[in-house]
């Protein structure tokens, strides 16, 4: 009789190894982190956008100037831009399909992990836009960004969706892009 655990466990641990030699690997790569004995204390970032009328108005992006970290958030948008949106002819790739008002939202998201402290400083991301602006489909591939780069082990992610079909969607969105890349 064959073991279906030990099948489940063996296929886990290929899929862990299976970036290395390949393009993902460099971005998937875990650095060398620093030992720090004291963590500084540290309070979120503030968000807040006091000028965003006058950003809309000027076509600026609506996520503040912050002091991101630079390793991390270069690091989360080439993954992200990597992924393949798998419901558009032609499935591009993020890195061509994304408008940049989310890539802002990526790179301050990731950007904002403290990659000595492993201190994040922006720990929600809540998005209100219009309607049929690709909300769900980044979403969905901004948690498939974060589950393959997390560091933590068995670490929770939760993504939520008002209604059924907006879950599915997502859901959806995310296998079709692991599906489209042969590491995935």
């Amino acid at each position: 009789m064959s073991n279906p655990v030990g099948k489940k466990v063996q296929a886990a641990a290929d899929a862990v190894t299976a970036h290395q030699g390949t393009e993902w690997d460099e971005l998937l790569t875990w650095p060398v982190l620093r030992s720090v004995k004291k963590l500084p204390e540290r309070a979120p970032w503030d968000l807040s956008c006091k000028d965003w009328e006058s950003r809309l108005l000027t076509g600026k992006s609506l996520v503040p100037e912050l002091p991101l970290f630079k390793s991390e958030a270069d690091r989360g948008v080439g993954v992200f831009d990597r992924l393949r949106l798998s419901d558009v002819p032609g499935t591009p790739y993020l890195a061509e399909a994304c408008g940049d008002w989310f890539r802002d939202m990526v790179r301050a998201l990731f950007g904002s992990l403290d990659p000595v402290s492993q201190f994040r400083m922006i720990r929600e991301l809540f998005a209100l836009v219009a309607k049929k602006n690709s909300k769900t489909t980044y979403g969905a591939l901004l948690m498939l960004a974060a589950l393959l780069i997390n560091r933590r082990p068995n670490a929770p992610f939760i993504m939520t969706a008002p209604v059924r079909d907006v879950a599915d969607l997502a859901v959806s969105t995310a296998a079709g892009s692991i599906a489209l890349d042969p590491v995935l």
